[in-house]
């Protein structure tokens, strides 16, 4: 082969690889932005059986974006005011937080969330509220039977250890001086109660059922007594630049909540619904079964994703004038609605009680 043609050939391959290079870089930049990695969205919950959020994106069948468009990482907590360092740190991107635990994360810690959907909330008319119980040979009757007695809280300064000083203050007794205050894990309030380590307990739903099953125990008040109907006991609450970054996959999110929970919410996917509990929360079906999704022995879940915004602001005015806040928080300026309207634009509204 003559050297002439030899370079010509050498020449040829050069550009060869210079345009397949060329083309390679132009198929990436033009590449859709449904190519790109799903955003991981790490989320906190207390890892009760009430959380729904877990189990019903265990439904992967319902779902439309996940695993597309995002991915969930849920993180457990035993409590809702835990999380607050951690969105402080940036190791979690959205939170479900007792409106007390809000108040905090914004007044105390000075995080900048927003609330974009409800979680669940008390004391709706012909769904559960929180209820303290004794044991019925206790010899208490009423409220006015409680001075000096000991109550469990799950902390000091949360929403349960709130409504629970409403009732007491409706008495005219304060903490330390005419009752007691015992800090028990959810969990546990049933055994410090048949034990008499306790005289009064608090009870979150499953905790409620499990101990009507064993009997021997019955509500002495609840907490619609103690504010005086509805709270927004728990909201979904995110970094706001996080949200504002990911704005569309914040929505794809939320479309997928609001289908599995109407999924989960239909009578006759329960069975599923239960087994799915079950299975994550690693208790027998038998515990879950009797209150599970059931109205008047469950919370109330918005099947639209909005927040009772008055209960909220009413529940904040609550904490100032009991002293654990000194500043009201106006709920208007963090309930950030664009997101849900967005999703149930997609999915549709649904009729509410």
């Amino acid at each position: 082969m003559q050297p002439s043609a030899i370079k010509v050939k050498r020449v040829r391959a050069r550009v060869s690889i210079v345009l397949l290079a060329a083309a390679l870089l132009l198929g990436w930049s033009m590449a859709p932005a449904g190519a790109a990695e799903p955003v991981k969205i790490r989320v906190g919950y207390v890892h009760v059986p009430s959380e729904l959020g877990p189990v019903m994106f265990m439904m992967k069948q319902v779902l439309k974006n996940h695993g597309k468009t995002y991915t969930i990482d849920y993180v457990p907590f035993r409590g809702t005011g835990p999380m607050i360092p951690a969105l402080a740190a940036k190791e979690l991107d959205l939170v479900t937080l007792a409106f007390n635990s809000f108040e905090a994360a914004i007044n105390n810690a000075g995080l900048d969330l927003k609330i974009y959907a409800d979680n669940f909330q008390d004391g709706v008319k012909g769904y559960y509220t929180g209820q303290w119980g004794v044991l019925e040979n206790s010899g208490i009757n009423s409220v006015a039977d409680l001075k000096g007695k000991r109550f469990s809280v799950p902390a000091i300064n949360t929403a349960v250890d709130m409504g629970m000083r409403a009732v007491m203050e409706k008495q005219g007794w304060t903490a330390g001086k005419d009752y007691h205050v015992v800090e028990v894990q959810f969990a546990n309030t049933e055994v410090f109660l048949r034990e008499k380590k306790i005289d009064v307990g608090f009870f979150a739903q499953a905790f409620w059922a499990r101990a009507q099953r064993a009997g021997g125990i019955r509500e002495i008040f609840k907490m619609t007594d103690a504010f005086g109907g509805v709270t927004q006991f728990v909201l979904r609450l995110g970094r706001k630049e996080f949200m504002e970054q990911h704005r569309g996959v914040m929505v794809d999110y939320l479309e997928d909540y609001l289908l599995t929970l109407r999924y989960v919410q239909n009578p006759k996917n329960r069975d599923e619904a239960v087994k799915a509990a079950a299975k994550f929360f690693k208790l027998p079906e038998q515990a879950i079964n009797p209150w599970f999704i059931v109205p008047e022995k469950d919370y109330y879940r918005d099947p639209n994703g909005y927040i009772n915004a008055e209960a909220l602001q009413r529940n904040l005015k609550q904490m100032v004038e009991m002293g654990f806040s000194k500043k009201l928080l106006k709920v208007a300026e963090y309930w950030d609605h664009s997101y849900v309207d967005a999703a149930v634009a997609r999915v549709g509204r649904v009729a509410t009680p």
